[in-house]
């Protein structure tokens, strides 16, 4: 079930209806582990769009 409030947490962050009351820190804090965040939040190397040499 607190899967369910994380993702209305989430919906009403992305609505910024200024709601008075801030959210549990329990809502706040992210799902994702570790890990995974680390190479979603890594910067994309520059030279994505050049052919691949070598290969």
């Amino acid at each position: 079930m607190h899967l369910w409030y994380r993702g209305l947490a989430l919906v009403l962050q992305q609505t910024h209806w200024n709601l008075p009351e801030l959210m549990p820190e329990w809502l706040q804090e992210p799902m994702t582990p570790a890990a995974v965040r680390d190479l979603l939040e890594r910067p994309l190397p520059p030279d994505l769009d050049e052919p691949a040499s070598g290969r």
